[in-house]
């Protein structure tokens, strides 16, 4: 399909549970724990990730796929630190919006684009830091629930992306 020139989106929703499965197969005994692995089961779920790209003359393919980060597991944090480097984006969920019953429930601190610049004017990514120093400004004044709240707010009073970033000017 990319090749035909469509721009194609596979969503992975667990990666983690993907490098956890080589793990036991190349294990062989079935068993595995958070200390043992094999560094061979990461390969596999590193080439499906970096499988995503924009082709010239063609469409498009985006590889999007949840990772569990923050275990206990040498698995989970060796999979998460191969992964990044790869990464356009990164988005983190925090567990203390989502018990405030605020969805998205998004860490506004620390999800992040890599090269950001590149997808907008100078005039957007001026707009863009504005908006972002007013969420660190809410979350200052209360918690990483408020500056979601307030992207939230901006978002809902708004028709699309170029609206909330000229608000913001």
């Amino acid at each position: 399909m990319v090749e035909m020139g469509e721009d194609v989106a596979v969503i992975i929703d667990g990666m983690t549970s993907l490098a956890r499965a080589y793990n036991q197969i190349s294990n062989n005994n079935g068993r595995s724990n958070s200390s043992d692995f094999d560094a061979s089961a990461l390969y596999l779920p590193k080439r499906f990730f970096g499988a995503g790209r924009k082709l010239e003359e063609g469409g498009s393919l985006t590889v999007i796929a949840s990772v569990m980060s923050g275990t206990t597991s040498r698995l989970d944090e060796m999979l998460v630190q191969e992964l990044q480097g790869g990464s356009t984006s990164e988005i983190y969920l925090a567990q203390e919006i989502f018990d405030a019953d605020v969805t998205p429930a998004l860490d506004l601190r620390k999800s992040s684009t890599q090269n950001e610049e590149s997808f907008n004017t100078e005039a957007e990514q001026e707009n863009l830091l504005r908006l972002r120093s007013k969420i660190r400004e809410a979350i200052a004044a209360g918690s990483p629930t408020d500056g979601m709240k307030y992207l939230i707010e901006q978002i809902s009073q708004t028709d699309d992306n170029s609206q909330i970033l000229d608000k913001s000017a």
